[in-house]
């Protein structure tokens, strides 16, 4: 039988010399069941290649709420409501790209040529975290 419990979910900690118990294992799987469906997030990963142009839209099984993108030296960052997105990169470049939020997706533009800027560089493999919210 477990000596101690984590403070939030009151989850077995075991010690050395302490029983494990199987009915202990599956009444902390019941806890974290039943904690992680009360969350009204869901995250989403995706990835794509850039094809150099100016703007891009991904829609998403659920509403986005947050939206992070990596690429190469690159990274966008853009929460829900806001209509810019923030981009830096490696050579300490921040500038602000345009955001346009739907139901179910994020479309992004940037007002310069270059598509570095646009997170969307020809040939540049970026990776895509989405926290959805989830009724």
């Amino acid at each position: 039988m477990a000596s101690n419990y984590t403070e939030n979910y009151g989850l077995c900690q075991w010690e050395a010399t302490d029983q494990v118990l199987r009915t202990e294992f599956n009444e902390d799987n019941r806890k974290v069941d039943e904690a992680l469906s009360k969350l009204n997030c869901r995250v989403y990963t995706t990835g794509y290649t850039g094809d150099d142009s100016a703007s891009r839209t991904f829609t998403f099984p659920h509403k986005p709420v947050f939206v992070v993108i990596i690429g190469g030296e690159c990274l966008m960052v853009a929460i829900r409501d806001y209509a810019t997105a923030n981009f830096l990169n490696n050579h300490t470049v921040h500038r602000n790209i345009s955001v346009t939020w739907g139901e179910n997706s994020i479309s992004w533009a940037c007002d310069t040529n270059y598509p570095i800027y646009s997170v969307n560089s020809s040939a540049r493999t970026y990776q895509l975290l989405v926290l959805m919210e989830v009724a």
